[in-house]
């Protein structure tokens, strides 16, 4: 019986085989009788005439007609004799209706070679090309189906074949079983996407581009299997790897796994649809992420298509928990813990990079996950645990962005000052307003919530220490307020008082003549001085006035270096970090390590000693080799490296022990440690010291105005041109003048609050400000000459004031 020579092809969905046909194409070349050969040949020579000639007809839609290709695409001669042959082979009838009929003459096709008959294209390229290297497998088909060919693994060439077989044909049946049999079972993935060069596959054998690649093959086939292959990843992840499989194939199963679950948060994508992935990732995310994993993202190489893949896998995970956090509140094992382990894995691995290669904002989870209203519950179980259990996501602070920690320490803060107020029965409307508004400055009416610290200008800092000395701590963690006193100034303390008498109390207890931090000549970073008296109860009560300002969201204009934020952190402090403080005592320090002609012993003389200048002026000397005496033992090839690490030891340690102690003391009195671990030493020091890098451009963009002035406003205008062309100097001591501080707040300049209030028409008089509510005061001035000499005459003359608007 000739095969059938009219068949209407079939839907994707629909039944994909002939059976009489199939059985008539198996038979052994020897067994074929020479009608089926001769219905054979014509079926060719009629595929020919289609894909060289075509029908015809106006409106074909058959894509291996040559009349709906509309010639695309020409074909030789030979070209068309071997799709024609895959076509007369196939199960599947790929005619176009309008040829002409079946007895119709179409031309001679040379004789079909027996084989063909056996044997699809496809098995013939994989027999004559480098695919033979890599196998076919028979998958299981039900009894009344023939088998299906496909292949058992993936590679970049496999899938440029798949694409392309597909788009010649228009048939996805070969794709569609290829990606199927090998994402349903982690055996096949294991040994698919192996790296082109050594080089790559260093690690686990993979190289991710191709799983990407490979992904966007799949989008050809549409989403029918797209959530095929999401069907059977799904499956391999919730069923226990084989056991014969080894550790690094399981790795790479799940990082395969990782880049195409999140493949359809790609925006090129076509047609997402990201539910058909939520069961893949839930089944993912339910592993715990093996070493492997980590140490390969650790020890990727920076490439554009991966650095890419991993931006969308961390989207496509922080969505994840933020969709279950919503769901169950909080990340217990029901929730989203899964997803914050391998956030977690993730961020650790980038960490250990010589070069990051993700951006902190990628692990950030939305801001909504932590509203205002549940920082204090979420803090307040945290500070009372010494583990990790149970679980809070303050142990994960890399999930959240530096602004909400920032507003997590403020609120600890109030919280304890909600505390206070609540167990001293302080007025019931003052309690409610700390409640309302614990995450802002606090304005409490009544002074009978506040610590009230009277200073006189001319002895700030002994009435500063006297007004904390002999405190009871739950007196010195209520809200700050400050009032100058003996000298009749008006004001009342919104902060702007506040941030005065600290900026005034910094000027004077850091300076070096003060004696208790001496200061580097080169970077004007201060340190303990190693030279302290008998008593270094000082240390402790400057320490305690810092802690009050960091308590009470106050930013100190402190010149401290990045180690004494990593000493606060109990971190490990390297040669980097004291380079930031003395960087000319570092270049000697590097200039004799990498000495290379002759001993440092002769050419630099120095000795095992560390020196410091003494409060008599005197230089004191101790050799930092136990059991010597300074200037015995000499600093030589063999023990230089020694010496770099025991100097950094004692000047970061030894030589301030009884400095430190009184200072942390001090810093434990208003603040809690466990607090500051949110923050990464760089931050901390933003916490404490504020940012000082000015932007005009982000100042203007963020400033306010009132009382008839604009951003248009010709005065308005001619303001900021002025700011604009003054040095840095003045432009800090324009920030001074209206915020009373040089420092903006941890966040830079989108979290400064900056307002121009018109102060009238032009007049002689000079701006002012009033820095509890950071405004300046602003005439409008008749000229931009007669407005920068008023400007620059109130800023260079302090024409600051307190009074309320």
């Amino acid at each position: 019986m000739p095969p059938p020579t009219n068949v209407t092809r079939p839907s994707y969905d629909a039944t994909r085989w002939n059976p009489e046909l199939r059985a008539q194409l198996r038979r052994t070349p020897a067994n074929e009788s020479a009608a089926t050969q001769k219905a054979l040949n014509k079926l060719v020579q009629r595929y020919m005439y289609q894909i060289l000639t075509g029908c015809g007809r106006e409106r074909c839609d058959t894509p291996m007609c040559a009349t709906a290709r509309k010639g695309k695409r020409k074909f030789t001669h030979i070209s068309a004799k071997m799709l024609a042959s895959e076509l007369a082979c196939s199960s599947t009838s790929y005619l176009c209706p309008g040829l002409p009929a079946a007895d119709a003459n179409f031309g001679t096709a040379d004789h079909v070679q027996p084989e063909l008959s056996t044997k699809s294209l496809v098995h013939r390229i994989y027999q004559t090309s480098s695919l033979s290297s890599l196998g076919l497998t028979k998958d299981l088909a039900p009894p009344e189906q023939p088998e299906i060919l496909t292949f058992d693994c993936i590679y970049a060439d496999i899938v440029e074949h798949l694409s392309r077989t597909t788009t010649t044909t228009g048939d996805p049946t070969l794709m569609h079983d290829t990606f199927i049999a090998v994402f349903s079972s982690a055996e096949r993935l294991a040994k698919s996407f192996g790296p082109w060069t050594s080089r790559m596959g260093y690690l686990l054998d993979l190289d991710l581009s191709e799983v990407l690649g490979a992904w966007y093959c799949i989008e050809q086939g549409g989403p029918g299997l797209k959530r095929g292959v999401m069907g059977a990843l799904t499956k391999v992840l919730t069923t226990p790897f084989p056991s014969t499989m080894s550790a690094k194939e399981r790795a790479k199963v799940l990082v395969i796994a990782l880049y195409t679950v999140t493949a359809h948060q790609d925006p090129c994508a076509v047609d997402a649809d990201p539910f058909y992935a939520i069961p893949a990732i839930r089944a993912l995310l339910n592993i715990n992420p093996p070493e492997e994993v980590k140490q390969y993202f650790a020890k990727r190489t920076k490439e554009e298509d991966i650095t890419r893949g991993l931006e969308l896998l961390c989207k496509t995970i922080t969505e994840r928990v933020s969709q279950d956090w919503e769901t169950v509140r909080g990340i217990g094992e029901e929730g989203c813990w899964g997803g914050i382990k391998w956030l977690e894995m993730m961020y650790e691995a980038d960490k250990q990079r010589r070069e990051p290669m993700a951006k902190e904002e990628w692990f950030h989870l939305p801001e909504k996950i932590l509203k205002e209203s549940s920082y204090l519950e979420t803090i307040k179980p945290w500070l009372e645990t010494s583990d990790k259990l149970p679980k809070n996501i303050l142990d994960y602070p890399f999930l959240l962005s530096f602004s909400t920690r920032v507003s997590l320490l403020r609120a600890s803060s109030f919280g304890s000052m909600l505390a206070l107020e609540q167990s001293i029965g302080v007025n019931a409307a003052v309690v409610a307003q700390l409640s309302r508004h614990f995450t802002r400055a606090l304005t409490p009416r009544s002074s009978e919530s506040c610590h009230i610290l009277d200073v006189r200008r001319t002895h700030l800092v002994q009435d500063a220490f006297a007004g904390i000395s002999g405190r009871k701590t739950w007196e010195l963690k209520r809200p700050l307020r400050v009032r100058f006193v003996g000298g009749g100034e008006e004001g009342v303390d919104q902060g702007g008082l506040q941030k005065e008498f600290f900026a005034s109390l910094c000027h004077t207890v850091f300076d070096e003549d003060y004696g208790l931090f001496v200061t580097d000549a080169d970077t004007q970073m201060v340190w303990f001085n190693p030279a302290a008296r008998d008593d270094v109860r000082t240390y402790e009560l400057v320490a305690m006035l810092v802690g009050m300002a960091v308590y009470n969201g106050v930013i100190l204009p402190l010149s401290f270096p990045k180690m004494l934020y990593k000493k606060i952190l109990g971190e490990k402090i390297s040669l980097t970090e004291l380079a930031e403080w003395c960087p000319g005592v570092m270049r000697g320090m590097l200039t004799m390590l990498e000495w290379e002609d002759g001993d440092v012993e002769d050419v630099f003389s120095l000795t095992y000693d560390y020196s410091w200048k003494d409060w008599d002026g005197t230089v004191k000397t101790v050799c930092m080799k136990d059991g010597h005496e300074s200037g015995t033992v000499p600093v030589t090839n063999a023990n230089r490296a020694e010496y770099a690490y025991d100097y950094l030891a004692y000047t970061v340690h030894r030589s301030i022990e009884r400095q430190w102690e009184a200072f942390s003391r001090g810093l434990a009195v208003c603040t809690n440690a466990k607090m500051f671990t949110l923050f990464s030493p760089t931050e901390l020091q933003s916490v404490f010291q504020g940012e000082q890098d000015l932007n005009i451009d982000e100042w203007r963009a963020i400033t306010q105005y009132t009382d008839g002035y604009s951003p248009t406003h010709r005065t308005i205008r001619a303001f900021w041109s002025i700011v604009s062309s003054l040095p840095p100097r003045l432009q800090q001591q324009l920030l001074v003048f209206v915020t009373a501080s040089d420092r903006l707040p941890p966040g830079g300049m989108g979290k400064l609050t900056f307002v121009i209030q018109r102060n009238g028409p032009d007049s002689d008089r000079l701006p002012s400000a009033q820095t509890c509510f950071c405004r300046l005061l602003l005439p409008e001035y008749e000229g931009r000459r007669k407005l920068k000499k008023m400007l620059l005459t109130a800023v260079e003359f302090g024409q600051e004031g307190f009074g309320l608007v």
